[in-house]
């Protein structure tokens, strides 16, 4: 068709498409059937054709088919009563004659089993087919699975109930404001502002619940939101109702609320929070304040042990600054192996001095991972140092600085089995150390012992222990000597080492040392029983005359196995009745009479034979046991004078020797009145007798006892007088009545004119002190002529009489002797035993 002047198409501007449009119409009806299937099997809705009056199924797609789960050949010519369950098929039933009889299409909602065993929800789309004649001869459908649908309804449904009660009941306050105007709040809003419920608050000022100071920049902030800033959450201040300012946590973002643009925030009150954590600051920079000025080394270190931060008193600690002890671990600072039992660690100092710390280590609460450490170090370098010094002064002699007597028994102690048998003990005591202490002053011994010790282990091997037992002893013990030539050498060097004079105040001192010496062998209990030879073998050393080495052999055993029997007898002796007292008379030289006795001890050993006096008295002494048996013979010779005095009514007196151990006690004076006491004797009757080695022992204390017992007038006597030393100066220094002339010298008068000269001397200054004089070893008449004529005053000897018991000698006190004359022959051998006291 044309178009006219007013621009319509007209028929002249329509081309001729008859041809072609029936061209169309005949290809689509040739192949409708083809088409017809495609759609069906293309489309996702579930199609179905069932017939009017059966309603059978004449036609289903493959989508019905997935549907149900049932091939269409299984379908197809069968009910719906046929394909599904009772119920659901009667509703399919009622459904699609409502449609045959309206005669129009309907839409409902059903359900239909589904292969998975649930029931699926379908959109089904429900209309009649109607024939030429115009009545319906099938029901067709299109149903579409709604399930998911409906679900994702419900649940959005369910999420926004959900969220709206969430917002309701949420313990954090939410608002809503448009143009700073409240138009929603949640009841936890309410609650932390204080108001009565949220529509006390909707229609509010927003800004009226911040302080004035914070209303430019809440204004602000709103500007920006609602120009598309991103949500952020920063502290506000918050006022309530009752003025009352909070520390709240506020999140504030854009939205859309009610179609108008509009802030949301959420408001959580940190009020404690905050609270908390500016008294955490606080505590932190208290921290931090300790942490610098504390003058306790300290340190942090982080979660890998590295040190992340120091104090001024570490870095002074360890004489280092603190980017040198940054990144680096405690561990690297300690000496390797330098950890004590206690936890104490050994430091290196930049001096290279030795530092011990004691750390202690503490989790630190902080507000990250919480895993770094504060590290405190106590200084103990001056404790340690104090008590390196204590054991050192615990474990060896403050004078010389060598090992002491306990170090030396606990390193005897950690001597195995299997070293015995190449281990040497040699035990030096130093001979007359008192001597030379009381000549020349403690500041010379005391140089001799330094002396000494030096030269003892120079002449020893490295490993050697060289040890001061006390006094003047000294241990050497060595340990690992393989063979004879080696303890020989070792020996031999210590022998050298004593040999040369020692040099005080450039005068040579000369040292002489009793060494005794023991080798260890298989045989041996343990080490200790080394050092215990050793002491016998030096002790040996002494009785041979000193200034010499004795070796423990088979000999000097069997002396010490004799020793111990004898010991172990004295232990027990006084218990069991073993310990007897003999009087030897003490004779006026003048008058022939008895004018006392001397007071002998013996010892009955198991077999009911006397014991020999120089068998037991040593072991007594060395033992200790002296002391007990002394106190005994001066209790018993007190007691035994008295009831002779009684007897005879004759002025008799007792002499009781006092060994080293006995003058030298601090009980003396009471020990000796006691006896005098007990025994009802007047002191005058009993004389004390002390050898010049006894007095070698006297110190100022046991000096005043003796003066006041002469006082009191005890006789105190020198025993043995003149074989001693310097025993002029004991005249002077002690408070002595008598003196005793040796029997050394009284054996060579008159025969030995040295001897008589020796005597003569005696005898003559006792007269000139004022002194009483006894001559001890009268055997002879020569030698009793030669005395009298010397006018030595009293005597004594087995001339007169041997010791005797008690009950003999009481028949000697009351017959009396023979008289006596130059020539008159005495009682008794004229060579006896020799005799020794306690």
């Amino acid at each position: 068709m044309a178009g006219d002047r007013s621009g319509r198409r007209t028929d002249r501007d329509t081309p001729d498409i008859s041809g072609a449009l029936d061209e169309v119409v005949s290809r689509v009806a040739a192949d409708s059937a083809v088409l017809l299937r495609a759609l069906l099997d293309n489309i996702t809705g579930a199609v179905f054709i069932r017939d009017a009056e059966e309603l059978r199924f004449l036609l289903v797609n493959r989508a019905f088919e997935r549907a149900v789960g049932i091939p269409a050949g299984e379908i197809l010519g069968r009910t719906a009563h046929e394909v599904f369950p009772v119920d659901i098929a009667d509703a399919y039933r009622a459904n699609d004659l409502a449609v045959l009889t309206a005669g129009a299409s309907q839409t409902t909602e059903v359900f239909a089993p589904h292969p998975d065993g649930t029931a699926h929800r379908y959109l089904s789309q429900k209309f009649p087919m109607v024939g030429r004649d115009g009545r319906p001869y099938a029901v067709a459908g299109i149903s579409t699975d709604i399930t998911e649908l409906v679900q994702t309804r419900q649940a959005l449904a369910e999420s926004e109930d959900r969220y709206q009660a969430l917002v309701e009941e949420s313990p954090i306050g939410v608002v809503v404001h448009v143009d700073g105007v409240i138009r929603y709040v949640n009841r936890a809003t309410a609650r932390l502002i204080g108001a009565a419920d949220p529509g006390a608050v909707i229609g509010r000022e927003v800004f009226d619940m911040l302080p004035a100071v914070e209303h430019g920049r809440a204004r602000r902030r709103t500007v920006e939101f609602l120009a598309g800033a991103p949500a952020t959450t920063g502290r506000w201040p918050i006022r309530t109702d009752a003025g009352e300012l909070l520390t709240a946590e506020v999140t504030a973002v854009g939205i859309r609320f009610q179609g108008e643009g509009a802030i949301q925030m959420e408001i959580r009150d940190v009020t404690e929070q905050a609270e908390a954590e500016d008294r955490v600051r606080a505590s932190e920079e208290r921290f931090r304040t300790v942490f610098t000025s504390s003058p306790l080394p300290m340190a942090v270190s982080g979660p890998d042990g590295v040190l992340a931060a120091v104090n001024a008193a570490l870095c002074t600690m360890l004489g280092m600054t603190e980017p040198e002890l940054l990144g680096r671990r405690l561990e690297d600072l300690a000496e390797p192996g330098g950890a004590s039992d206690t936890g104490e660690r050994r430091f290196r100092h930049r001096s290279g001095d030795t530092v011990w710390g004691l750390p202690t280590t503490t989790p630190l609460s902080v507000r990250d991972d919480g895993s770094n450490t504060l590290i405190q170090i106590e200084n103990v370098t001056a404790r340690k140092t104090a008590e390196a010094l204590l054991r050192h002064q615990a474990e060896h002699d403050p004078l010389t600085g060598l090992p002491n007597r306990g170090t030396m028994s606990r390193w005897l102690t950690g001597i195995s089995p299997d070293e015995l048998a190449a281990t040497a003990v040699f035990f030096v005591d130093l001979d007359g150390f008192k001597l030379l202490n009381d000549s020349r002053g403690h500041a010379a011994g005391d140089s001799v012992l330094i002396e000494v010790g030096r030269r003892l282990r120079a002449a020893v091997r490295p490993d050697d222990l060289v040890s001061r037992f006390g006094g003047d002893e000294f241990v050497v013990v060595c340990r690992g000597l393989p063979d004879a030539d080696h303890r020989a050498a070792i020996a031999g060097r210590i022998e050298a080492a004593l040999a040369v004079p020692v040099t005080y105040q450039d005068e040579l001192v000369t040292v002489t040392a009793s060494v005794g010496v023991a080798y260890g062998h298989t045989e041996l209990a343990d080490a200790t029983d080394l050092l215990r030879r050793a002491d016998a073998a030096m002790y040996s050393a002494k009785r041979l005359g000193k200034d010499r080495t004795e070796v423990y052999d088979d000999h000097l055993h069997a002396a010490e196995s004799s020793r111990a029997r004898t010991e172990a007898v004295l232990r027990h002796a006084l218990d069991e009745d073993r310990v007897v007292v003999h009087y030897q008379p003490i004779v006026d030289l003048r008058s022939g009479e008895i004018a006392g006795t001397e007071a002998l001890v013996r010892l009955i050993d198991r077999d009911g034979q006397l014991v020999p006096p120089d068998r037991f008295i040593t072991v007594a002494e060395e033992s200790g046991l002296i002391v007990p048996l002394g106190t005994y013979v001066l209790r018993q010779a007190c007691r035994q004078t008295a009831a002779w005095r009684a007897e005879t009514g004759r002025p008799l007196s007792i002499a009781v020797n006092l060994s080293p151990r006995q003058a030298a006690r601090s009980d003396l004076l009471v020990t000796v009145l006691s006896a005098l006491e007990a025994a009802q004797l007047e002191c005058s009757a009993l004389s004390l007798e002390l050898t010049e080695s006894a007095l070698l022992e006297v110190n100022d204390a046991t000096l005043t006892q003796l003066t006041s017992l002469r006082d009191l007038g005890v006789g105190i006597g020198i025993d043995d007088f003149g074989t001693g030393y310097s025993s002029l100066s004991y005249l002077r220094q002690f408070p002595v009545t008598f003196l005793k002339v040796d029997r050394s010298f009284v054996r060579g008068v008159p025969a030995v004119a040295d001897d008589t000269a020796v005597v003569a001397a005696v005898v003559g200054l006792a007269g000139a002190l004022g002194l009483d004089c006894i001559a001890e070893g009268i055997e002879t008449s020569e030698q009793l002529g030669t005395l009298q004529s010397l006018e030595a005053g009293l005597g004594q000897g087995f001339l007169f009489s041997r010791p005797l018991p008690a009950c003999e000698l009481g028949t000697l006190l009351t017959a009396g002797l023979p008289g006596l004359s130059a020539t008159a022959p005495g009682p008794g051998p004229t060579t006896p035993p020799a005799v020794v006291g306690p």
